[in-house]
């Protein structure tokens, strides 16, 4: 069985969840009820667009962004040697542009795993993993190790442009796949959505810093603490202390949405 991650912010809820599952367990008199999830929220999506109140150069700076994100790409605009799909809006649709991954059983916007089509699309000679299936989720893939045996954890894109109208001479192949599945050395992520991420990268490193030190007594209280994510090699903080502090993507490893786009 091989094993998926998740944000960290999730699996806090999920710890959470489980703690008050023993809590209720253990607890005489509690009376249990039977939860279900009731899937993706239907109507119309309530969120994915620009912010009320932009400037001019704000709003044509999101049309433009949105623009580029929803462009398919082809061998001369970048796309490869290695890729997971051909466009951002790809693997990011759910329940609009800029989402989760896109699923048949969406309220909004239903449609087949894209990945299926973008492995074989204008001639590609690509093996499609076990684990990318028509009806989702769009996956990205990481690997826990090298085969020496080191600690790996990196992506490995699914797919390669080999066999492709456009791609010319290029015959690089994809990782095994198989061989990482049957070793149970795959980690498969869901795509994220990215709403709201503009705005966290927007907060001063100062502020952060400032939060982390306010209400100190309250937080002692509650159990709060938590320690900014430090870059120090970098780009120049915004913060006093000349630290930048990071708050992107997986475990907020990057400082910058924009630097891990592609």
């Amino acid at each position: 069985m091989h094993r998926h991650r998740i944000a960290s912010g999730a699996r806090c809820a999920q710890s959470f969840v489980m703690s008050s599952v023993i809590w209720f367990a253990i607890t005489p008199g509690v009376l249990l009820f039977g939860q279900s999830d009731p899937g993706p929220r239907p109507g119309p999506p309530a969120a994915g667009r620009p912010l009320p109140g932009l400037t001019p150069t704000e709003l044509a700076t999101f049309q433009a962004g949105l623009q580029r994100f929803t462009r398919v790409d082809t061998v001369s605009t970048g796309l490869g040697p290695r890729f997971n799909s051909n466009s951002c809006v790809s693997c990011h649709s759910q329940p609009i542009a800029g989402g989760s991954s896109p699923s048949l059983h969406s309220p909004q916007n239903p449609q087949v795993n894209p990945q299926i089509a973008v492995a074989t699309l204008a001639g590609a000679t690509n093996t499609i993993p076990s684990f990318v299936q028509p009806d989702g989720p769009v996956v990205a893939v990481r690997f826990v190790n090298n085969s020496d045996g080191t600690p790996d954890g990196g992506v490995h894109d699914l797919f390669v442009i080999s066999g492709r109208t456009d791609a010319g001479t290029c015959n690089i192949i994809q990782p095994d796949f198989a061989g990482a599945l049957a070793a149970n050395n795959l980690i498969l992520r869901i795509p994220t959505p990215l709403f709201g991420a503009g705005l966290m990268e927007a907060i001063p490193d100062g502020a952060i810093l400032a939060n982390q030190t306010a209400n100190a007594a309250q937080k002692a209280a509650l159990g709060i603490s938590g320690t900014p994510i430090e870059a120090p090699t970098m780009a120049p903080s915004r913060a006093s202390d000349g630290k930048p502090r990071t708050r992107a993507c997986w475990c907020s490893q990057v400082r910058r949405t924009t630097w891990r786009s592609a």
